[in-house]
């Protein structure tokens, strides 16, 4: 199950930048929230999102919604790559079904369940992280290219209300979960809290 509020409080808790990673994660866990991952539907990650966009943002030295909100919508974007991946991935993987059942019918060329297990789990990682590695430096090399062709990348957005708005209607599709109570009240308190205090 992807949870990017959990990826989000478990960055700020090594960080200790809260500031950020709470507002962030909330934004990722809001725009894909109607998603549900049943059956054969793999859901894009806003944990993937979140991750590409955190260490980016230290990186470049990026705190401010205006700063953030164009890396933060490619960053959604990318996060669609990783359900690609992940459906490719299952469509690859169900032929070691066939192996499976062929050691355990007593063949020689059958795969044992525990090495099938092995072999899937090794793949998922290296796919997992050559994707996360070639998707970061596509977004290193796009804001790069946009700062020396002075392209603006920044937002005049004065605090993180309107980025939550646009991450909503995800949350609005999912009005059947009680989940999303919870999060739409502790993003709209963080809202009142951030513009009163700015």
């Amino acid at each position: 199950m992807d949870r990017p509020l959990f990826v989000a409080l478990l960055a700020g808790w090594l960080t200790g930048d809260w500031a950020l990673a709470l507002p962030l994660g909330m934004i990722c866990e809001l725009f894909w929230l109607d998603v549900l991952e049943l059956g054969s539907v793999v859901a894009p990650s806003g944990s993937f999102a979140f991750l590409l966009l955190f260490p980016l943002a230290h990186l470049w030295g990026l705190a401010g919604p205006d700063q953030l909100a164009v890396p933060l919508l490619l960053s959604l974007l990318l996060g669609n790559l990783v359900a690609w991946a992940e459906q490719s991935l299952r469509v690859r993987q169900n032929k070691l079904v066939e192996q499976v059942a062929a050691h355990c019918a007593g063949m020689a060329m059958g795969l044992a369940p525990a090495a099938a297990v092995g072999r899937m789990a090794l793949q998922r990682a290296l796919i997992h992280f050559s994707l996360y590695g070639v998707c970061f430096g596509l977004l290193l090399l796009t804001m790069h290219t946009a700062h020396i062709l002075g392209i603006p990348t920044t937002i005049p957005v004065t605090g993180w209300g309107l980025l939550l708005v646009i991450a909503l209607p995800g949350a609005a599709l999912t009005l059947r979960t009680r989940n999303l109570y919870l999060v739409l009240l502790a993003g709209l308190a963080f809202c009142v809290v951030s513009n009163f205090a700015a």
